[in-house]
């Protein structure tokens, strides 16, 4: 599970799911032909939270092999 993220500006920040959603969210506002629902929302959020996981741990999997 994500804990920690790294900004842009190279703060370690607590991950937050929450914020992956709104920006998803705000996304679906803008496209006026089709509406998320919420369920579809947080499944969409799932995946994606599932996808950087997978990435973490690519790479955590890259380093050791150095």
């Amino acid at each position: 599970m994500l804990k920690t993220i790294i900004k842009r500006s190279g703060e370690k920040v607590p991950f937050d799911a929450s914020k992956i959603r709104g920006a998803i969210f705000k996304a679906n506002v803008r496209n006026a032909t089709e509406k998320m629902s919420d369920k579809q929302l947080d499944q969409l959020t799932q995946a994606v939270v599932a996808e950087l996981e997978k990435k973490k741990q690519e790479t955590l999997q890259e380093e050791q092999d150095l």
